[in-house]
């Protein structure tokens, strides 16, 4: 004879057997947001800038490229005027108000202008490595700092020339940063 406390454990079986089976016939949800596709599909993203006019700027292993309404193109492909974007990684991105577009490469910092310019930006240390480890921008926009790798961090007017010395990294650990001329 069956006990209550069989019955619910037959029950309880019998709920995990129909819900299990509904759940493995399940689809599931669409991704939700931008997923990469085209010309990004099996790149690895390693930043990402939007600008005012929705287009999406992916940096990448190989280079940096925008999307948008679904199509994603080569910066390089996008290019009007100056040199070619060398096919290396690309780890920063940031737009300024201007609608400039700076880059942080392992092979030294660009600028890309809204009208389609490349422009190299030249090293805080030309002899060093040129990788460059960050980029931040003023709030206002009107300065961008680039930090190279184990050689110092310099601002840039909108422009992209440099502005002021040239700061030295002194310790690793600390990250203090200091002027040669003391203003720091």
């Amino acid at each position: 004879m069956s006990t209550p406390r069989n019955i619910r454990g037959r029950l309880l079986l019998l709920a995990v057997v129909v819900l299990g089976g509904a759940a493995a016939g399940a689809q599931p949800a669409p991704p939700s947001g931008w997923q990469p596709g085209g010309a990004l599909l099996g790149l690895m993203p390693r930043d990402v800038a939007q600008t005012p006019g929705h287009w999406l700027w992916v940096a990448t292993e190989s280079g940096v490229y925008a999307s948008v309404g679904g199509r994603t193109v080569s910066l390089n492909a996008l290019r009007r005027r100056g040199p070619a974007l060398p096919g290396s990684a690309c780890n920063h991105l940031l737009l300024t108000p201007d609608g400039r577009l700076w880059l942080g490469t392992v092979s030294g910092a660009y600028q890309f202008t809204p009208t389609g310019t490349l422009a190299p930006v030249p090293l805080p240390v030309p002899t060093a490595a040129p990788i460059i480890d960050a980029l931040a921008a003023d709030p206002a926009g009107r300065r961008v700092w680039v930090a190279q790798s184990s050689a110092g961090l310099r601002a840039y007017d909108a422009a992209g020339r440099p502005v002021g010395p040239r700061l030295l990294l002194a310790d690793a650990l600390l990250d203090l940063w200091v002027a040669p001329d003391r203003t720091l």
